[in-house]
């Protein structure tokens, strides 16, 4: 009886031990020097590493002379569709998302701040094969529109230039217009950019697409061209979010100049750009990739009476300064400064935030910028749609504030609570 005790008990343990969950592994190549304690965090079907904030390294590997860490997942996630964002160890920063229906294996990606991307196990890009596969979308334009342009993304790149409402189409004649596109790739058909149809995911090339003036339309394969399109993709141009400088002038003088110098003169010469009027404000933006932060403020002619010198910025943040009438300068709130800015048709839900928050607008936005009211950038997020969802789930209490840019240059700003 003990010896089919023992038996069966041992039978069992080996059935347990072949039945163990396999494991699988995203690697990570982090490019971030500033990050040292690299995260990850997923939403999806569920929050598979946990609630915001993720899970930190599992552990660290060399692969193909590559350093790697990487994150561990059971087999339980896979064929769930998740968002992955890699961030700093603080979550102030993360990536844009990077969707995946995961599979059984290994997955490699290069982090970089704000797009993450998945990569070989050398660390050399990888070309999704659906974006290799080309099709030709096919929109027959209403009487009533002028012009009609497409608007074309995935989740993780922007086909029709990165700037809405995108690119005017081809005619293809009898009504008819086309353009080339990745497959599974999701549109937008406008006249200019309104009216408008809505997103159109996972267009289908096998079909053309009737355009109603309202911006309503209808799916058909009757009478659509096969003509050959002659459009090709057009990728955005990698543009840097620029950062804000804002001054109040003295009494005395009647217009304020900002020269910036140290490695080279960012505003050229002296005495530099005139800064142009915001309400009780004047304003300018710089470059974020600028390494100079030497910055004097003047009325155009220099000397005594006639410049300051502002405290040095090392560009991290949006900076504000205040000047006197006796010409003393001193670091001001820029919660204040930046209050003075157009709403750009932009609303921020909820606006009493507890784990996130999002961000929609009438047009593309290109960012989403965290301030604390002290002025600290506390987030930031590069985007190419209408809505943004934003985590906060780390913020401390206290009032934000949350800086929007969209596509048609326009910059909102509004307040929210943690």
């Amino acid at each position: 009886m003990r010896k089919t005790t023992f038996f069966i008990a041992m039978m069992l343990g080996i059935f347990a031990m072949n039945t163990k969950a396999d494991t699988y592994k995203i690697y990570a190549l982090n490019k971030v020097s500033e990050w040292t304690e690299l995260q990850l965090y997923a939403w999806g079907d569920e929050e598979c590493f946990g609630p915001w904030g993720g899970k930190s390294v599992d552990g660290k590997a060399t692969i193909n002379d590559v350093e790697w860490v990487y994150f561990e997942f059971s087999d339980a996630l896979v064929g769930k569709t998740e968002h992955l964002m890699f961030h700093s160890g603080d979550a102030k920063l993360e990536t844009e998302d990077l969707v995946v229906t995961l599979e059984a294996k290994d997955y490699y990606v290069e982090v970089a701040q704000p797009v993450a991307k998945f990569v070989d196990p050398s660390g050399n890009p990888l070309i999704d094969p659906k974006q290799e596969e080309q099709i030709t979308v096919r929109a027959h334009k209403p009487a009533e529109w002028d012009k009609i342009f497409i608007w074309a993304w995935t989740d993780s790149e922007n086909f029709t230039g990165g700037q809405w409402p995108g690119v005017e189409m081809t005619d293809n004649g009898d009504g008819w217009f086309c353009f080339n596109v990745p497959a599974g790739a999701s549109v937008i058909f406008s006249n200019n950019g309104t009216p408008q149809t809505a997103n159109i995911d996972n267009v289908d090339g096998t079909k053309g697409y009737l355009v109603a003036a309202d911006g309503n339309y209808e799916e058909t394969t009757e009478n659509v061209p096969t003509t050959e399109c002659s459009s090709e993709v057009i990728k955005p141009e990698e543009k840097d979010v620029n950062f804000i400088v804002k001054v109040t002038k003295p009494d005395q003088w009647d217009k304020i100049f900002i020269y910036i110098w140290g490695g080279g003169e960012v505003f050229g010469a002296w005495p530099g750009a005139e800064m142009a009027q915001d309400g009780s404000w004047f304003r300018i933006e710089v470059a974020s990739k600028s390494e100079n932060n030497n910055i004097i403020f003047n009325n155009g002619n220099g000397g005594e009476g006639n410049q300051v010198d502002a405290p040095n910025n090392p560009w991290a943040v949006d900076a504000c300064f205040n000047i006197s009438n006796e010409l003393a300068c001193s670091v001001a709130e820029c919660s204040t400064a930046l209050m003075n800015v157009s709403e750009a048709g932009v609303s921020v839900y909820p606006t009493v935030v507890s784990n996130q928050f999002t961000v929609e607008a009438q047009e593309v936005i290109t960012n989403v910028s965290v301030f604390s009211l002290a002025g600290q950038q506390v987030a930031t997020r590069s985007a190419s749609s209408k809505s943004v969802v934003m985590n906060a789930a780390d913020f401390a209490s206290g009032m934000y504030i949350v800086r929007v840019l969209t596509a048609d240059g326009k910059m909102s700003i509004q307040n929210i609570i943690k």
